[in-house]
């Protein structure tokens, strides 16, 4: 595996926690690049054989986004996917798609829920709607995968 790629990938993983989390928005430029970059990594890693994980993996977040977004509706909550999940987190959940095989991304998707909720319990009991930086969080927990990858430790593995 390249370490020019994996150091691009970390860079910008950690350009997009840093700037979700100080002003809740993140270049989208940004988006682009680290989809390029984790198709590569996915790529380096299993050849072609990312792009049916990279299917699944897309399959998988339209059910559980289309889930949650269903469940808000009929809560009667419409401004969920604009004020408390913002285009940012989705295009960060679509550009990691191609870097991990799918119960990796599961996981993943479901450790960020977790530490989101956790981070930001104390805005959550005062139950206004508020900004939660789900991107910022992914990119935290993603970037952790990466580096523990690096060293040969696979959590999913």
């Amino acid at each position: 595996m390249s370490y020019l790629v994996i150091a691009l990938l970390l860079g910008a993983l950690v350009w997009i926690a840093v700037s979700d989390f100080r002003s809740r928005s993140i270049l989208l430029v940004l988006f682009p690049v680290l989809f390029i970059l984790s198709f590569l990594k996915g790529y380096m890693l299993d050849g072609w054989n990312i792009l049916p994980q990279f299917g699944l993996n897309l399959i998988f977040l339209a059910i559980i986004l289309g889930s949650v977004r269903l469940m808000f509706k009929l809560r009667g909550d419409a401004e969920f996917m604009d004020v408390q999940f913002g285009t940012g987190d989705l295009l960060m959940l679509v550009a990691i798609t191609p870097m991990m095989a799918e119960l990796e991304y599961l996981w993943s998707i479901t450790f960020a829920a977790i530490g989101a909720i956790l981070v930001y319990y104390p805005k959550i009991k005062k139950q206004t709607p508020f900004p939660i930086p789900f991107a910022g969080v992914m990119a935290l927990i993603v970037g952790g995968l990466v580096v523990m990858e690096v060293f040969n430790f696979h959590l999913f593995a």
